[in-house]
């Protein structure tokens, strides 16, 4: 018995030791394993342990030999010794098993929390990792729809998207409130954990609730929007019919009709409140304004909105004094018989007056043309602008004056000069911006932990040498603008301040696609950057800013065209002499830029000169001195011409690569220098193929340029090639070319003196050639005023140095690198 009391024993000591230092888990799975496990072993002792009290009963009731319990008196001392003993085991071991009961209790309702705690975590990891992805998933669709339908097909998708959400956020206030249970209940250390994650709960929950109700918000309001925009444009096309059909000159009885039309018409633009969504929450107008295809539309319609009003009450006043002033009674007069000279007066000044008109209303054509984007609608423009000036010439007929003169070139001179001074002015104060709010806080040690470390101590590649074109346009430039405000010194600074045109803006075009990679990939949506446009009050983000110093060098030329347009003969040379130095400025970045793409090549592609055409091709290799050669293979090849030679290249394909800051390349595969190159007009393999070849080498090359319209140039460039005389440029001495004899080859039937007439044209030309050999024998008639610069439209704004240029190296932007 002694030793089944033992075995019990020893069995619950190490039972209890096992409990003592058994360590919670992290996970239920094992928590719950342990708890079921233990509470077998338990199970287990407390058999043996009632087993062991059943024998010692059993033995008990042995020694008395009694049913009835014997006296003390009756027991024999040995029996009595016996007796003492077996009962106070049976109390030993009635008292060990409610010590363990108690014992294991308490280890029961620890391993119960745990089990209930990690059941929590686990569940609170669920929801967290679900409430993430709703997040993701409204940040990801953010779009508000081009029009009323697809804004109402989106809410309804977000409302389908919605149900499914709140499900969640129900079973996270679910969560919450079993946790505040859980963490009631119990009080040990483990419990503390669970407040945190209930509040992270309610916090996760009321920002998925919010935004939820905040993407609603916004897709109500967008459909709101678009149902005004839709109002607005067919308002503007009622407009534009009801201007359009009114009559030139009116019936006192069709002028009534037409007041009241007017009057109506006005009265109905009322209703129609472009800006009524603007009452809404700030930050849901902050989402539609900051959407550029949103923003772009309202503003078109306001625009339109605004054109269509201005011009219809300026139809109606007209019409009114028009109607005004037939109703006043004239007074009787004596006049004499004679009617015939004075009717012939009037119908010659009449003729006069409506030959004005016409003469102006095409200017203000032009005009309109130049200086305004214009929209879909905005056809009916002249029409509208004709009726309005034709209801004044009636009435300056009638008044007996004459209409005010159009507007003088001088003054068309001055409202450029003003607008290049505007936007140089507004240019400088979005560089001043950037450096205030941007470049500044970056370079800031206590920024850094805000960055990452991808774009940490890298504001050399981000932002370039903005502080330099800040310093050049702030200090020097605009002061020289602005002081003197003349064509001729305005036109000597561009002159006078070409290098450093040219080498800042070459500097920060070459690091711009390098800023763009590394902007989009580290630097787009993060906290520092968002707070600092926050800052500086941009509804556009930093990308469309950094795009400012491209647009802007690309804006001169055009500005300096329309002034060479209307400036006068004296000042036409210095305008000229400043427009060609922009464009040729241009070509050379573009040139510098593209050939940094250009792989293999063992030369400096620098020493070849300024780059004058390029294009893709064909070529097909034959030999030049073997009777019916025929042709190899085509191989398709990237032509470029310099003044020093003519290189062909191999397109590679971009790096797929997200974070690639190099794009297209080119590999080099054939040079053929100036002082060495032959070339036939006509290839007898095709009339829209001419053949090149390196008159040291028997080797030919029959080239079929892609597109043939620029199959002329081409010509044309080659030949005014080798009429010059090529420097030095392969290393070694340049070989002399005769310019009054052309290369010979079996095909060329043209004389050297037609070979001569024609180099004395080409020459001729070339005199009004740019630097990318496009030639311009005459002004160009259709510039246009440019965009203001702080247009939206104007961010991919693209490099058009000449009408026909054909100098997109990569086939996206000039200018720019492709990302």
């Amino acid at each position: 018995m002694k030793s089944s009391a033992s075995a019990i024993a020893e069995a619950l000591n190490e039972f209890a030791k096992t409990l003592r230092e058994t360590e919670l888990p992290n996970d239920a799975d094992t928590t719950a394993r342990i708890l079921q496990t233990q509470t077998c072993e338990r199970v287990a002792i407390k058999e043996d342990i009632k087993i062991a009290m059943r024998k010692c009963t059993a033995l008990l009731r042995a020694v008395r030999q009694n049913e009835i319990k014997p006296s003390a008196a009756q027991l024999s001392p040995t029996r009595l010794h016996n007796v003492s003993s077996i009962e106070r085991m049976l109390i030993q071991l009635d008292e060990t098993e409610k010590s363990f009961d108690s014992f294991w209790g308490k280890h029961e309702r620890r391993l119960t929390n745990c089990l209930q705690l990690r059941q929590f975590e686990d569940l609170f990891r669920k929801l967290q990792a679900s409430f993430a992805r709703h997040m993701l998933y409204l940040e990801e669709h953010r779009g508000v729809g081009d029009g009323v339908a697809q804004a109402t097909q989106l809410a309804q998708a977000h409302a389908q998207y919605t149900a499914t959400a709140m499900e969640d956020v129900q079973a996270a206030k679910e969560l919450k409130k079993k946790g505040d249970e859980l963490r009631t209940a119990n009080e040990d250390e483990h419990s503390d954990s669970v407040l945190p994650k209930c509040d992270e709960l309610e916090r996760m929950a009321d920002a998925l609730t919010s935004a939820l109700e905040r993407r609603t918000q916004v897709l109500r309001i967008s459909c709101t929007m678009h149902d005004e925009i839709r109002r607005a444009n067919v308002w503007c096309s009622r407009g534009v019919d009801l201007l359009t059909s009114l009559p030139a000159v009116e019936t006192p009885s069709a002028a009534r009709t037409s007041l009241t039309k007017l009057d109506s018409f006005l009265h109905e633009s009322n209703d129609i409140r472009l800006d009524s969504w603007t009452n809404a929450n700030p930050a849901e107008n902050f989402v539609l304004l900051t959407t550029t295809e949103t923003s772009t539309l309202i503003t078109q319609v306001a625009e339109r909105m605004n054109d269509i009003l201005r011009i219809s009450a300026a139809r109606r006043d007209a019409i009114a004094r028009a109607e005004e002033a037939r109703s006043r009674n004239p007074p009787v007069q004596v006049v004499t018989p004679e009617k015939k000279p004075r009717e012939r007066e009037d119908r010659s000044k009449r003729e006069k007056v409506v030959k004005k008109m016409e003469e102006e209303d095409e200017t203000l054509r032009i005009e309109d043309d130049n200086t305004t984007d214009e929209t879909d609608d905005s056809s009916s423009s002249p029409p509208e602008i004709s009726n309005e000036r034709a209801i004044d010439c009636c009435d300056a007929m009638e008044s007996g004056s004459l209409p005010v003169e159009p507007t003088s070139s001088k003054s068309l001179q001055s409202c450029v000069i003003n607008e290049l001074i505007t936007t140089e002015r507004t240019y400088v104060s979005e560089l001043e911006s950037i450096v205030e709010f941007y470049v500044k806080p970056f370079k800031l040690a206590e920024s850094q932990a805000q960055l990452g470390p991808e774009i940490k101590g890298r504001a050399h590649l981000l932002f370039g040498n903005l502080g330099d074109l800040l310093d050049f346009h702030s200090q020097c430039f605009l002061p020289h603008l602005a002081n003197q405000p003349s064509p001729s010194h305005i036109c000597k600074a561009f002159v006078a301040h070409k290098d450093r045109f040219l080498h800042l803006y070459h500097h920060y075009c070459q690091n711009k696609s390098t800023s763009e990679a590394i902007r989009k990939e580290f630097g787009d949506g993060t906290p520092f950057f968002m707070e600092c446009q926050r800052r500086a009050g941009h509804l556009l983000p930093l990308g469309a800013y950094l795009l400012k110093p491209v647009q802007r060098i690309t804006k001169y030329q055009l500005l300096l065209r329309e002034l060479e347009r209307h400036c006068s003969p004296e000042v036409r040379s210095d305008v000229m002499c400043a427009l060609s130095t922009m464009l040729e400025l241009l070509a050379q970045i573009n040139s510098n830029i593209n050939q940094l793409h250009i792989t293999g090549f063992n030369g400096d592609l620098r020493l070849l000169g300024p780059l004058r055409l390029q294009s893709d091709c064909n070529i097909y290799a034959y030999n030049r001195r073997k009777k019916g050669s025929r042709l190899g293979r085509a191989q398709r090849r990237y032509a470029l011409l310099f003044d020093g030679g003519l290189l062909f290249c191999k397109k590679k394909s971009a790096l797929t690569s997200p974070s690639a800051v190099e794009s297209e390349h080119f590999e080099y595969k054939l040079f053929i220098p100036t002082n060495l190159l032959a070339f036939c007009e006509s290839s007898r393999f095709g009339f829209e193929r001419f053949d090149v070849w390196d008159t040291l080498k028997v080797e030919a090359y029959v080239v079929e340029i892609f597109d043939f319209s620029i199959r002329s140039r081409w010509l044309e460039r080659l030949g005014h090639s080798l009429t010059c005389d090529a420097p030095s440029l392969i290393g070694g001495e340049g070989i002399g070319i005769d310019s009054k004899r052309r290369p010979k080859s079996w095909s060329s039937t043209v004389s050297n003196e037609s070979s001569a007439s024609s180099t004395h044209t080409s020459d001729s030309i070339d005199s009004h050639m740019d630097s990318n050999g496009n030639t311009h024998c005459s002004p160009l008639n259709s510039a246009r005023f440019p965009p203001s610069i702080s247009s939206p439209a104007n961010i991919a704004l693209e490099i058009d140095t000449s009408p026909n240029q054909y100098v997109n190296f990569d086939e996206t932007e000039e200018l720019i690198d492709s990302v």
